[in-house]
């Protein structure tokens, strides 16, 4: 479905989950349906300058056991925000290649924190990353000495 502008396309989804499929996150009680929730999740442009939308509806429970409230997983989303994992991975594929955060968003418009969280992740993914390497590198290059806490270090070459 397009705005009648045609600079936006939007994709819509309706649950068909059972109820009785369904127990509480919290408590594992039985559940049910106490109203519809509307989510919306930005997506990659299928056309230049057409911002693409998927528009879930999905059910919102109450659990019958602890009274709790929660709406179900929509299994594209990214978590923590609002965008699919597909608009996440090319987000990552942009910063990757050196652009910067507001060049990002104005290729894909997709808010400027939503993009910067994602940078957080991936640097931290990479340190990780980085570090496990490092642990492994230094494990190559020393070796316990016998008993003691001397090291013995290996000629590297």
């Amino acid at each position: 479905m397009r705005n009648l502008e045609g600079t936006a396309s939007v994709l819509m989804f309706e649950s068909r989950q059972r109820t009785a499929d369904v127990a509480c996150p919290y408590c594992r009680g039985k559940v049910e349906i106490c109203e519809l929730a509307n989510k919306q999740l930005k997506d990659i442009p299928v056309w230049q300058g057409i911002s693409q939308e998927l528009c879930f509806l999905c059910h919102r429970y109450r659990c019958t056991k602890c009274g709790r409230k929660h709406t179900e997983e929509i299994p594209l989303q990214h978590p923590g925000t609002r965008i699919t994992e597909r608009a996440a991975t090319w987000i990552q594929t942009l910063l990757l290649n050196q652009m910067t955060i507001r060049g990002v968003q104005q290729i894909t418009g997709i808010h400027w924190e939503t993009i910067r969280r994602i940078h957080v992740q991936l640097m931290t993914q990479m340190l990780q990353a980085h570090r496990k390497e490092l642990r492994a590198e230094h494990g190559r290059l020393f070796r316990p000495h016998g008993k003691g806490r001397s090291f013995l270090c290996r000629e590297v070459g």
